[in-house]
């Protein structure tokens, strides 16, 4: 579970029993502070990846048993990664990572950090966005971003090839962030109206 105004992610069974929590504020001596958490996944490893949402954003790996191992900054050359809003991890273990002020707007990583590629950018038009605010993968690589502004769901697939959206007058009240099992089903929680849908995947 992430707070997006704390920094840290608290790890709870499916009854809401605490198991740890992943604190970014106190990592260790080898590895930077965080002040806030912008999103958490857990790889096909079991690796556990926190994306800080501070203004320099960092990629912190846990692995299965809750250790910090690594931490990356995420800076490509006149193109810096800031205002992270989401990460998830593709099934072959590369990370996508969502920004709302990077002029690329999706990017995918090697888990260790190495820039493979990006698309969509703040402009009008189907596979860019204004505000993105979720992101998730499916087992079949595609990756699905939701925009809080554009009221809406995008899907693409793991190359960043637009395939399609979910849109529309009352189809969603501000899309605040995305679920998924992976495979059938995709939830979308709304910043008004406390409401979330599920979505069968086809």
């Amino acid at each position: 579970v992430v707070d997006k105004l704390a920094s840290y992610v608290d790890v709870l069974t499916f009854r809401g029993r605490a198991l740890a929590r992943l604190d970014l504020s106190r990592p260790g001596q080898a590895f930077p502070v965080a002040n806030s958490v912008a999103g958490v996944t857990v790889a096909p490893s079991g690796d556990i990846f926190v994306a800080s949402g501070d203004d320099t954003a960092r990629v912190y790996r846990f692995d299965a048993g809750y250790r910090l191992r690594a931490c990356w900054a995420a800076a490509e050359k006149d193109n810096r990664l800031n205002g992270v809003r989401g990460i998830s991890a593709l099934p072959d273990g590369r990370l996508v990572i969502t920004s709302s002020t990077s002029k690329l707007v999706v990017r995918i990583y090697e888990s260790t950090g190495e820039f493979v590629s990006g698309f969509g950018g703040h402009e009008v038009g189907p596979g860019n966005f204004s505000n993105p605010s979720g992101v998730v993968t499916t087992a079949d690589g595609r990756i699905w971003v939701s925009d809080e502004i554009r009221q809406s769901v995008q899907v693409f697939d793991s190359t960043g090839s637009f395939l399609g959206a979910l849109s529309g007058a009352g189809e969603f009240n501000y899309p605040s962030a995305l679920a998924t099992d992976g495979k059938d089903y995709l939830a979308v929680t709304e910043r008004l109206g406390n409401r979330f849908q599920l979505l069968k995947i086809r």
